[in-house]
């Protein structure tokens, strides 16, 4: 992400013109894509009136509640300062298909990646990358079901499950390392198990397991 950015800006500072603008805007699009989750086609859509007090409009839901996510105010600041499309969008005309818009920065976003020397660049990989760090935050994943606009949470425990067993291996692992400052751990692991201790033993480890937690 770093990489990407920092070669989008390079690209603003080298460049005049109407190459200047468009690198402004990629820079600004890849921002919008990583911290809202949106879908490239829904990014480079997204009207500007969809942007209010710092959130961004995303859908509403069947029930009629809108479903709405916070900017960081650097990439508030970002979308305010870049150079319009038109008036009313960030990245499109408002002619045409959005989809044949999707397609030209899908093509822009490519060469920005290889400039950056990012393998393998998608522009969905930020829409991963906003789950994930959602999940990492330990938000749960019926709440980054809504972000994302999934119609079901199964989706979005498939899409994100090798993620979801990492998650588990460090909670289990988490849980081994508690054991280290457990009284019973400590003496059934020195005992060799099955109740292998005395009396005195069990005062030290007390003793002990006291001095850790002070």
């Amino acid at each position: 992400m770093l990489k990407i950015l920092a070669t989008a800006a390079q690209r603003i500072s080298e460049r005049e013109g109407p190459r200047k603008v468009k690198a402004m805007r990629a820079r600004a699009l890849v921002l919008l894509l990583r911290y809202t989750g949106l879908r490239i086609s829904d990014a480079v859509g997204c009207a500007v009136d969809r942007i209010k007090d710092g959130k961004v409009f995303l859908y509403t839901q069947k029930t009629g509640t809108p479903v709405c996510v916070p900017l960081p105010p650097f990439v508030v600041k970002e979308l305010e300062a870049v150079p319009r499309v038109t008036e009313c969008h960030f990245f499109w005309a408002g002619v045409g298909t959005v989809e044949t818009a999707r397609k030209k920065w899908t093509e822009a976003l490519a060469d920005l990646f290889t400039a950056a020397k990012v393998h393998g660049g998608h522009a969905h990989r930020f829409r991963d990358t906003f789950a994930v760090e959602l999940l990492k935050a330990d938000t749960p994943i019926e709440r980054v079901s809504i972000l994302l606009g999934h119609s079901s949470v199964k989706i979005t425990e498939q899409s994100y499950a090798p993620w979801n067993r990492a998650r588990q291996e460090q909670t289990e692992a988490d849980v081994m390392r508690s054991w280290a400052c457990d009284s019973v751990a400590i003496l059934e692991n020195s005992s060799g198990g099955l109740g292998g201790y005395t009396d005195g033993d069990t005062e030290k480890s007390e003793f002990s397991n006291s001095q850790k937690t002070q």
